[in-house]
């Protein structure tokens, strides 16, 4: 039976909460482990029973350091398969592919391999994606932090480094309400020294919130930008924190917070591939910002646990087609 606790009533807007938010470490508010006082709320559930010793020690790390890397969430099989259907994408032998170039959303091409693009969204096209993003020791630890079950609404396939700045996902991966999402970096194969691994500051979901802006979480485009990424290398520095890459192995998926401070290190050799599925989850009742521009995939129940949606990403046509590809798993 799971445990819901009676919460104040969060703001649904992306500028500040009023008084209702002083029990949580950001003013914006977020999941119970971001009370101010989770750690005994953890206790109480452990001695109730709530969770084993091994959950709630999964748990406390996630308060502790915003993140949790769990070894061999995905199996191998499956990240092969997922690997395979990569590849089918790029071949157009699955249909649907979609890739991000710079301001541009395109239909994936053989040449996109070695251009180091973004894949969007697989799970609407892939099985095996699906089976990866929604794998057991995944989705449990996400419905024990979310209290309801997850929802993915975004997925991004890496085929190599792509040297990111260090940034925090809740200025851009716009959800409401606001922090109430979660994300998954799953290794599809074993990660290198030198291939622009994801980097990552243990701790720094507690560096003090950035406003943009009008007192708003989300990004706008300006000089601002440059200031938000500033006031990220001060707060951390101040901290006292330091950054780790993760070198997972095949089917290893380290899942963070939305506000832990990553980026994409340095690529020391350019050879190197660092093919990786990132995933983006909600609980199933909360609202990516695309919901106010159709059309898009809502909602979609997924067995009895999960539940999946997608944006159109400006390509109406190809909405109707991949939810009449969806039809055949759920249920």
């Amino acid at each position: 039976m799971p445990f819901f606790l009676n919460l104040k009533k969060r703001s649904s807007k992306n500028t500040l909460l009023d008084d209702s938010a002083a029990a949580f470490q950001s003013r914006f508010g977020g999941f119970w482990t971001d009370r101010l006082d989770a750690l005994e709320i953890l206790s109480k559930r452990e001695k109730k029973g709530l969770y084993s010793k091994e959950e709630a020690a999964q748990i406390r790390l996630w308060i502790k350091n915003g993140f949790l890397i769990i070894p061999g969430a995905v199996s191998t099989g499956i990240a092969d398969r997922v690997l395979s259907d990569i590849e089918k994408i790029f071949d157009g032998k699955i249909p649907g592919g979609l890739m991000e170039a710079g301001p541009q959303i395109i239909p994936a091409l053989p040449e996109h391999r070695e251009q180091r693009l973004k894949g969007l969204d697989i799970y609407t096209v892939s099985a095996a994606a699906r089976e990866a993003i929604f794998a057991p020791k995944i989705g449990e630890f996400l419905a024990r932090i979310f209290e309801k079950p997850p929802m993915v609404f975004q997925s991004l396939q890496f085929q190599g480094g792509q040297e990111q700045p260090h940034h925090r996902d809740s200025a851009y991966v716009k959800v409401e309400p606001l922090m109430r999402f979660a994300a998954a970096w799953i290794a599809l194969e074993d990660i290198r020294p030198g291939s622009g691994e994801l980097e990552y500051f243990p701790g720094s979901h507690r560096v003090e919130d950035y406003l943009f802006p009008g007192g708003s979480q989300w990004h706008t485009h300006g000089q601002e930008h440059e200031d938000f990424y500033r006031h990220l290398r001060e707060g951390v520095a101040a901290s006292g924190l330091k950054a780790e890459k993760f070198r997972g192995k095949k089917g290893d998926a380290l899942l963070w917070h939305a506000d832990l401070v990553h980026g994409g290190g340095k690529i020391e050799d350019h050879s190197f591939t660092r093919r990786s599925l990132v995933a983006h989850y909600c609980p199933f009742d909360s609202e990516p910002l695309y919901y106010r521009h159709p059309p898009h995939g809502r909602c979609l129940r997924v067995g009895e646990k999960a539940y999946l949606s997608f944006s159109g990403h400006g390509h109406g046509h190809l909405v109707e087609s991949k939810l009449n590809g969806l039809k055949s798993f759920l249920k």
